[in-house]
């Protein structure tokens, strides 16, 4: 009965089946936080599925009176439908019996049909229902996650949904921004990127950025009386425990600006550069620097892309100046120019008399100085500055402000800082950032009369008079 007309509705009884196995299987799955924990489950819930349609099957004849049995064992059909592994083997059946039993069959459409009459007069399920309700069924379920953004991750539970993206008004006005926990400044520059014709060539785009870290961690187990028992606990099993860095951070960035990712330790400012530069792979969302993915074009992003790291990237046993020529060759820049523009990067850093010194010998200051002028020395079109300053004198910290101010110009510079100083000289957009989301974003200016622009004056004073001596004169 797999041959001729049969072998078409065979065919696709098999595709249903195997769909509606692996979608309900992955949708079930979300209920578990270890995906082998989830494998094993699925499978003895099928199995006790598969057992109980059997049961049922036999129990209804002797439950029901016989007027009722013919509707009740098609409720109890269309039920253990939504159950894969009985899909395929009732579609089978269904097969078989409108094959041997059925009438004659002349084509293909004769046998997709939802019920039939055998010879002998008693109804059957035909294996159009088999087909339909499963497919229909599952694939429905998936299509509604799909279309509320809440995409399920096997092992790893739901996904929380993508935010709302904002919905400007006549006037500018953001609508609805009332209950949205983001700023309406960030609304917007989702907005921005998501919508068609922006008008806007972002040299930078960063769109729906993720970033997920796994972590090692042991089970605890009970105490155990038995000391063998107890042996094998330390051998527990280990489960992987996730940290989310960064959640859905999109911006785009321009050429000529200075842009800012300014928050405290943990924030992921420095995970959101990694994935910006592409060290490391977003887990979700996309990066593009000057139309190049960081997924499948990475070097071509790194010839338009310089980076000064918060450690490494320095030998010991190298001077500054060496340095700066080896980069000068990575970089590609003309043989001829390499030892006239190494000078020019020292200059600009207050680095000449300590130019032909081994790393080691330097300062942490002057190390720091040494990155960010290796990071300034090609003509790179982005470049990325993660904490420039840290550990940073103030007279050096100045200089160091002097030289990246002056390289803006016709490149896009992303930098990283704990100092709302820093940010304020050298950028002309800052986004704040805490907990891996972008919570504000705007100038410098903007922050400021949004947020507040108070400031806090600091006196310290020899006695509790004076203090309040000081205090009187400072309020009036």
């Amino acid at each position: 009965y797999l041959t001729g007309v049969c072998f078409g509705p065979f065919v696709l009884l098999t595709i249903s089946a195997l769909f509606s196995s692996l979608t309900a299987s992955y949708l079930i799955s979300v209920l578990f936080k270890a995906p082998e924990t989830a494998a094993g489950v699925v499978m003895l819930l099928w199995i006790l599925a598969v057992e109980l349609s059997y049961v049922i099957g036999i129990s209804l004849p002797l439950a029901l009176p016989t007027e009722m049995f013919g509707t009740a064992q098609a409720v109890n059909a269309v039920c253990l439908f939504l159950v894969p592994p009985y899909t395929i083997i009732a579609g089978m059946n269904a097969l078989f019996n409108i094959v041997s039993m059925g009438p004659p069959l002349e084509s293909a459409a004769d046998v997709f049909v939802w019920s039939f009459v055998s010879m002998d007069g008693r109804p059957f399920i035909g294996p159009a229902a088999a087909l339909v309700i499963p497919t229909v069924a599952w694939g429905g379920i998936f299509a509604a996650f799909v279309f509320c953004q809440r995409i399920p991750v096997v092992g790893e539970g739901m996904a929380a949904p993508l935010p709302k993206v904002a919905v400007l008004s006549e006037d500018g006005q953001v609508v609805g921004a009332e209950d949205e926990a983001e700023d309406e400044a960030v609304l917007a520059e989702r907005r921005m990127i998501e919508g068609p014709g922006t008008g806007r060539d972002d040299t930078v785009l960063a769109v729906h950025l993720r970033k997920e870290y796994r972590k090692e961690k042991k089970d605890k187990k009970k105490k155990r009386k038995n000391e063998k028992k107890d042996k094998l606990k330390k051998d527990s099993k280990e489960k992987r425990a996730k940290t989310i860095a960064v959640e859905d951070l999109s911006v785009g960035l321009t050429t000529g600006e200075c842009f800012g990712l300014l928050g405290p330790n943990g924030a992921g400012k420095s995970s959101s550069l990694d994935m910006l530069c592409g060290i490391e792979p977003p887990t979700r969302g996309a990066v593009t620097v000057g139309g190049k993915s960081t997924i499948d074009q990475l070097p071509e992003v790194h010839k338009r892309t310089a980076l000064c790291p918060q450690l490494g990237g320095l030998w010991d046993t190298i001077t500054a100046r060496e340095h700066i020529e080896i980069y000068a060759g990575i970089k590609c820049l003309p043989q001829q120019e390499v030892k006239s523009r190494a000078t020019a990067v020292l200059a600009a850093l207050d680095m000449l008399k300590h130019a032909d010194k081994q790393v080691k010998e330097l300062s942490g200051g002057n190390k720091r100085k040494l990155s960010v002028g290796i990071a300034l020395l090609a003509d790179s079109s982005v470049i990325f500055l993660d904490e420039p300053s840290c550990g940073v004198d103030p007279a050096t910290r100045r200089s160091m402000w002097s030289a990246i101010g002056r390289s803006t110009a016709g490149r896009v510079i992303v930098l990283t800082t704990h100092s709302m100083e820093e940010a304020d000289v050298l950028s002309s957009r800052i986004g704040i950032m805490c907990n891996g989301r972008l919570h504000a974003l705007g100038s410098p200016q903007a922050l400021k009369n949004q947020h507040g622009a108070q400031y806090t004056l600091e006196i310290k004073t020899e006695n509790q008079t004076c203090g309040s001596a000081v205090a009187s004169y400072v309020a009036d």
